[in-house]
């Protein structure tokens, strides 16, 4: 596991511009790549106080609901 100043050089590496984003586009050419989820929360912590302005946490899920008014089409 990388410690934080680790991470911190990392991020700095693949994201240089992340201070100022002069070109919003130029994001989507890099990732940092993470084995756990764990991993993930911690460089996006670390990530989003380098961003300018106020941020916003979307939340997702890691499962479906299945309602049974909805066919789900799995083959074509």
């Amino acid at each position: 596991m990388l410690h934080n100043l680790d991470k911190e050089g990392l991020i700095k590496k693949v994201y240089p511009t992340l201070e100022t984003i002069p070109d919003p586009d130029s994001l989507v050419n890099s990732a940092i790549l993470c084995p756990t989820n764990e991993d993930v929360d911690s460089i996006n912590e670390i990530a989003t106080k380098f961003l300018p302005g106020e941020t916003i946490e979307y939340l997702s899920t890691n499962s479906i609901v299945n309602d049974v008014n909805t066919a789900v089409l799995l083959h074509s």
